[in-house]
């Protein structure tokens, strides 16, 4: 993994399964849909490897929460804003997640950090057998595993990984890169999924093809096709540091870092930019931390990595405002009076806490 965490911050699979006999989510009823709930239910709280899953009723749920949820990708945007006896399930510290009711009756997503799509699969694949020892899974000989849309039907699986790529979209390399993996099958995408634009220098592909039956075919054809822009990002990385100097990069780096400390207010897309370079001088030998005196190591920069890609969660915007409650409750007991301080301030200020630690 720690190869790779340079320039792939995660990996995902996610596995769609409906049961047989229920009609799809769409076109359910309210009580057909607490049918599948139950039986999903039931069949997670009673099986000895998942029973200690935490179960989140995604409708009483408040929507800052529901936010959050979406923001750390554990939900999609259509769980958190529609439907009706919906159920998250997360387990294994929130690595792997369950969606009762999306668009499939079930959805199970598993991720890892770097690129590690196997390691994914393995997981997702482990709550799935689990799951169909007291389930029954809509299957077909001429289909495979059906779905709700089409296109998904087959092996019902979808892999993606992370990407960050900053030497390739600087050196305006990353369009005839993104045309090749298009005219490949793969999708490419912002930071956020379907629909959004790149931020902080990340992209995400993922297969268009789950009709393949074979799923370790499927997993090394995006492996390959993802080593092959890591390679293309080292490069494009060095050939930076030739054109520049190192003097020159790593004084942009340095004042990124500055600026973070420094800022009274920081927006979400200056905060995403600024630590995407940090991030790039960490691969660099860079601390992140301001008061790091460690002597510097491959767990130091892992876990500078990991800080890092934490803090861009953290930055969301429904994740400052839970962190401006819970900051609230701390000092004043409860959340009466909330003050109004607004989303810039709270994330400079968060910021500084997590840099100076």
């Amino acid at each position: 993994m720690m190869h790779t965490l340079p320039y792939v911050l995660s990996s995902r699979v996610r596995i769609a399964r409906n049961l047989r006999h229920c009609r799809f989510p769409h076109v359910a009823s309210r009580q057909e849909r607490q049918v599948v709930l139950d039986q999903v239910h039931d069949a997670v709280v009673t099986h000895p490897r998942l029973r200690q899953a935490d179960l989140v009723p995604i409708d009483a749920l408040h929507p800052l929460d529901r936010r959050v949820l979406e923001e750390e990708g554990l939900i999609s945007h259509r769980f958190a804003s529609q439907g009706e006896q919906r159920l998250a399930i997360l387990l294994n510290t929130h690595k792997v997640s369950l969606l009762v009711n999306e668009e499939d009756h079930l959805r199970i997503q598993a991720f890892q950090p770097g690129l590690e799509l196997k390691r994914a699969w393995k997981a997702a694949r482990t709550i799935e057998n689990c799951l169909q020892e007291t389930l029954d899974f809509a299957y077909s000989q001429q289909y495979g595993y059906l779905t709700t849309c089409p296109t998904n039907a087959g092996s019902g699986i979808r892999a993606s990984a992370m990407l960050f790529v900053p030497g390739l979209i600087v050196s305006k390399q990353i369009l005839p890169l993104m045309t090749h993996c298009l005219s490949a099958g793969y999708t490419v995408r912002g930071t956020s999924g379907e629909g959004s634009r790149s931020q902080g220098y990340f992209l995400q592909i993922s297969n268009q093809r789950p009709a393949e039956p074979r799923i370790h075919t499927l997993l090394d054809d995006l492996e390959q096709t993802c080593q092959m822009l890591v390679n293309r990002e080292r490069q494009a990385r060095r050939a930076l540091l030739a054109s520049n100097g190192t003097t020159a990069l790593r004084q942009q780096i340095l004042r990124a870092k500055q600026q973070l400390l420094t800022l009274p207010q920081i927006d979400l897309e200056t905060g995403t930019k600024l630590l995407a370079l940090c991030r790039l001088g960490v691969s660099w030998g860079l601390p992140f931390r301001s008061t790091s005196k460690r002597r510097w190591s491959g767990t130091t920069q892992q876990r500078d990595f990991a800080r890092i890609d934490a803090l861009m969660l953290r930055i969301q915007p429904a994740h400052i405002m839970q962190y401006h409650r819970r900051h609230h409750q701390r000092t004043h007991g409860s959340e009466s009076s909330l003050s109004l301080e607004n989303d810039a301030t709270l994330r400079a200020r968060l910021i500084r806490s997590v840099m100076k630690a």
